[in-house]
């Protein structure tokens, strides 16, 4: 239960950054135009994956399934891994979301690009843009745990469908983001 409070209070944290960005002026409000685009600045809440039904509920299960299954398999070698394994992920998530196709197409609640004529002028990271980046290497390395849990079957069978189904919510909610033009 600890490992679901602790993932609700991160995402939360996330809104309240993002939310402090807005008061600084860093990005406009949401559902507010952008002066540089011609568009609407999608927030974290307008995102399947990291309004409540990925980060918040489906990565709750995940984290739920993981921390019970070490509290009662213990630690073992091969689980420092989650280390560098969330590390890689969270590098190839920061080159995929600020490559310059994705600057070009604009901004959102955690990369702001700032174009004139045209050209990239600059870019930036949001507060809760940066602590994102970390949410997503950890949740990446607890994703490494739990899979390898998994597949080694090291899990008992109520922990290995709740699991599943957390996987299973987390990629539906990426999909309908997939679907409504997010992550291009």
């Amino acid at each position: 239960m600890l490992a679901v409070l602790c993932n609700f209070a991160f995402w939360r944290l996330l809104i309240a950054l993002q939310n402090r960005d807005v008061r600084s002026g860093f990005i406009p409000a949401r559902g507010r135009w952008s002066e540089l685009r011609t568009g609407r600045i999608p927030h974290l809440q307008d995102y399947w994956t990291n309004g409540v039904w990925g980060d918040a509920v489906a990565l709750s299960l995940v984290d739920w399934v993981v921390f019970s299954a070490l509290s009662r398999e213990g630690l073992n070698w091969w689980m420092v891994l989650f280390l560098p394994v969330g590390a890689v992920c969270a590098v190839a998530y920061f080159k995929m979301a600020t490559r310059d196709e994705r600057a070009r197409k604009g901004m959102d609640w955690w990369f702001v690009s700032y174009i004139r004529d045209f050209r990239i002028v600059g870019l930036g990271i949001t507060t809760a843009g940066r602590l994102h980046i970390m949410y997503f290497a950890l949740q990446s390395g607890a994703g490494f745990v739990g899979l390898t849990l998994l597949l080694s079957a090291r899990m008992e069978a109520t922990e290995a469908a709740i699991g599943i189904a957390g996987g299973i919510l987390y990629g539906a909610a990426f999909f309908a983001d997939k679907l409504q033009g997010h992550f291009e």
